[in-house]
């Protein structure tokens, strides 16, 4: 009885000394700087253009980041665009419908951690002329 006492306190003080895995780097935060649009006519209806710019916690511009949003037309009701090296997404949907709601609903990038909750916009509503 006293060995196998032994035996695994032996083992608990072996188990406390294994090293512990590192918690995981987060990355550095980056979240929706602004949303813009504009609303154009074309032959079958209209051309809804949304600029998305993505910035990091610094302030500094993200290049590369996959946005991803939804909107309330066209078959694709989610879609999604990389920021170019000003840190803006482009968007281009056409439909013939005279509004257009549009929502980003999350950011995507390696080393990079999206924080919704320091987005300045996440929402535009654009309607036809």
């Amino acid at each position: 009885m006293k060995k196998a006492f032994y035996l695994l306190i032996v083992m608990v003080v072996l188990l406390g000394m294994l090293p512990v895995p590192a918690a995981a780097k987060q990355g550095k935060g980056m979240h929706v700087q602004y949303i813009d649009g504009e609303v154009g006519i074309t032959v079958l209806g209209y051309r809804y253009q949304v600029r998305v710019m993505i910035v990091d916690e610094d302030g500094n511009r993200v290049f590369g980041a996959r946005v991803i949003a939804s909107t309330n037309v066209a078959s694709d009701k989610v879609v999604s665009s990389i920021t170019d090296d000003l840190g803006i997404a482009l968007f281009n949907i056409y439909t013939p419908q005279p509004y257009m709601s549009f929502t980003v609903s999350n950011v995507v990038l390696r080393s990079y951690v999206y924080q919704p909750e320091y987005n300045l916009e996440t929402t535009i509503d654009l309607y036809a002329p």
